[in-house]
């Protein structure tokens, strides 16, 4: 009995371990709470990077916080994979920064062990993690903001933050 359950704490930790990078979207409000969106659930060892507003407004790359410091609340009825069109894991920072922008602020995320994040434009991240290399980019729709997270040139995954108004300008090229 003793050996599986060790076997079976093993198995966890190795799974922690080998946690496969996650794509986020980032809402920054400013003065109050800073939520995280992520298609799969945050693992012990893993690291999110997120970008944020400088004090310009300009979109930058990338804020870095141990998973450790998000907790995880309730489910966002607003927040989907329109991909697989299932729910999404939403995480509270128990700690926001602190910064100089006045507006609340949305950004593209991502979340695992030992990546490197690169900024190649204000809507896309280049990710390099042990399993591979990926971009998410983020735009917005009529309703919301997506995040789609692409190996190549194949889409695997579109998580959606739908807004409680209409966009002006959409971003996302039409469907």
């Amino acid at each position: 009995m003793v050996i599986k359950l060790l076997s079976l704490v093993a198995l966890i930790f190795g799974a922690a371990e080998t946690g496969a990078a996650t794509t986020g979207i980032i809402k920054l409000n400013v003065g109050s709470e800073t939520r995280l969106y992520t298609s799969s659930a945050l693992f012990a060892n893993d690291f999110v990077h997120f970008q944020y507003p400088d004090k310009a407004g300009a979109i930058r790359c990338c804020l870095r916080r141990k998973s450790s410091s998000f907790q995880l609340v309730e489910t966002d009825p607003g927040a989907s994979d329109a991909l697989a069109g299932t729910p999404v894991f939403t995480y509270r920072l128990s700690q926001p920064p602190r910064l100089a922008n006045k507006s609340p602020f949305f950004g593209a995320a991502t979340a695992g062990p030992k990546l490197t994040v690169k900024q190649l434009d204000a809507e896309t991240l280049q990710v390099k993690s042990r399993t591979g290399s990926f971009t998410v980019s983020k735009c917005t729709s009529q309703e919301g903001i997506h995040a789609t997270k692409k190996t190549g040139v194949a889409v695997v995954a579109d998580l959606y933050l739908g807004f409680d108004y209409q966009v002006e300008k959409p971003t996302c090229p039409s469907r």
